[in-house]
């Protein structure tokens, strides 16, 4: 990844019940009235700083959209490699159907196998942005931080708390077994 002459183009974060404004760079849980943030952009920023051709000569990943993420600088990122979400042609299943054009999203190529391995690559590399090194984050096992944030954090030295059920999906009770120090199933 290069990142040369990138700028960030979060302009502010917005309450999605509210609208109510918070400033960009400092960590935040929710709003006041205990609603999730969006990130909002300066999108006519966006538009000046990369062209299409731009964009199609960058890495096929995550990253490669890095002017609409929240990440303000490269070295923050902690990532496993998060590649774009194949779409699988399903001809014979289309004409079952009595359709011609079906196609499927195959988010097993992600190095986790969930979709959730964006959102959590994302997310670590906020906090690693913050000098945040503690991270918590419950779980049912289906793929989420168990999988996804836990498998970069753990690798890049995080102090990270994973806790899951039990009886959760297989990936609650590996991360247990290769990471018993930083999770733990109830």
């Amino acid at each position: 990844m290069t990142w040369q002459g990138f700028k960030s183009r979060v302009d502010h974060l917005e309450c999605s019940a509210t609208g109510e404004r918070y400033p960009a760079g400092v960590p935040h849980g929710v709003s006041r009235a205990g609603k999730p943030l969006i990130v909002r952009y300066d999108l006519p920023a966006v538009a000046a700083a990369v062209t299409r051709e731009e964009l199609s000569r960058r890495s096929p990943d995550l990253w490669r959209y890095r002017e609409l993420l929240p990440v303000p600088a490269e070295e923050h990122v902690v990532s496993l490699g998060e590649t774009f979400t194949a779409l699988v042609a399903l001809g014979a299943t289309a004409r079952r159907a009595g359709g011609d054009n079906l196609l499927m999203k195959d988010e097993g190529r992600l190095p986790t196998g969930s979709f959730k391995a964006r959102g959590l690559a994302v997310a670590v590399s906020m906090a690693n942005s913050f000098g945040v090194h503690q991270i918590a984050m419950p779980t049912v096992g289906s793929g989420g931080a168990v999988g996804n944030g836990g498998s970069g954090a753990f690798r890049d030295g995080y102090g990270e708390q994973i806790h899951a059920g039990a009886s959760g999906a297989p990936g609650a009770i590996l991360t247990q077994k290769t990471h018993p120090a930083n999770s733990s199933l109830f």
